[in-house]
Order: structure tokens, then sequence, then C-alpha cells
């Protein structure tokens, strides 16, 4: 989750990206936050957290944490409270699918993306950056002349490797708009697969400018 600070702050020239806090929750998953201050003013200009899961790549099940790991999470436990905040939840995102089942709904024409090397990381994976990149081209031109992204919520549900054919598609989700605020849900799903498995699930949120 990626949330951007009022459009009144200024935008930086230059900016770091800070570790803020990695914390284990439980022994298969862990927490790791982001604070973004611009090094000039020292300002924040933005702020995210995810969650991360141990998962064995042989038996392709959630695994526990390695006890080196965990002491290395120990260490690095910087901050007692969550960049969030404390009362912060992990939000269930909607099927941008379901939404478009709805008569008169708003969605966009869906984009094809082709997966290719240069998309992979090391593990031979599609770069989670690459997924934030394909779902946010299938927003309209409209939304984004009208609108600013201020948030970006994202879930990944399945891996995707070289040659794999990806379809982006958003709708507005018109139950959570709120004021000037228009959600959009989005919706990645891997059409080089029989079960058009889905691969991400996100949610942004754009503010009027």
């Amino acid at each position: 989750m990626i949330r951007r600070p009022p459009r009144s702050t200024p935008k930086p020239s230059s900016a770091a990206s800070d570790v803020y806090k990695r914390q284990l929750q439980g022994r298969v998953a862990a927490r790791r936050d982001w604070d973004l201050v611009n090094n000039e003013t020292e300002k924040r200009v933005g702020k995210a957290t995810s969650q991360w899961i141990a998962f064995n790549l042989k038996t392709r099940r959630m695994g526990r944490i390695p006890s080196q790991v965990v002491e290395d999470f120990q260490l690095q436990q910087w901050c007692n409270e969550p960049i969030m905040g404390s009362e912060y939840e992990v939000e269930k995102l909607p099927d941008a699918r379901d939404i478009g089942a709805i008569e008169g709904s708003q969605c966009s024409v869906p984009v094809v993306h082709y997966t290719r090397r240069s998309d992979l990381d090391m593990n031979g994976h599609v770069n989670n950056c690459i997924y934030t990149e394909w779902l946010l081209e299938s927003v309209p031109q409209s939304y984004r002349d009208e609108y600013e992204l201020k948030e970006l919520i994202i879930e990944f549900k399945a891996e995707c490797n070289f040659g794999d054919v990806i379809e982006a598609v958003c709708c507005e989700d018109t139950s959570s708009n709120v004021g000037d605020s228009v959600f959009l849900a989005h919706t990645l799903t891997k059409k080089s697969d029989e079960k058009q498995t889905e691969v991400v699930r996100a949610r942004t949120i754009w503010a009027k400018r």
C-alpha cells in the first residue's frame, strides 16, 4: 500500500526512500514500511507499507521464516509505530471483473501485455514494479486529465513468467467513491492460462486536481 500526502506538499527535486521498520507477524509473515522524505526540505512526500510471506519454491507452499531471518528482523525494528498508524488494517479488495459485470458500470478497454525478459527479476518472475506499470496503463486518459493518483493498494496473487500474456482492466468502484475522490478497481489476469488465473488485484484512489 502506497500513499501520497496532500497536493499542497511541494514536489521534491530529489527524494530518499528509507526503510522505516521491519516487523514479524507470526512465523510465516512480516511487515516492511517505508518513509519517503525530501532530502532538501526533510518533509515527507509519501509513505508505504507491505506484507511478505515466506514461500517454499520446492513445495510451492508457505513456509516458516528461517531463524536467522527472525533474528535479523528483531535487530532492525527501528520504530514501534507502524508507518500507516496503529489502526491501519489491510483492506479486502473488490474484483474488477465483478464490478464490470454490473449493468452500467464504467470499465476500461482491456490492455494486453506480453511478458518480456526485461520484466523479470533474478528469480525469473515478473518484477513487482512491472505489475504496477501494467495496471496503471489500463486507466483511461479522462481520469488522468481530471485527477492525480493519491493512493495505491496492490495484492499479488500469482507469479508471472517469461512469455505469459497478461490482460489489465480497471473499473470505477462507485460504491467506494468519497467526495471528489475516485476509486478504481484493477485486475490483472493471465490470458495465456486456461484458468484465466488472477495475477494481481489492486485499488487506486485518485484526487481531483
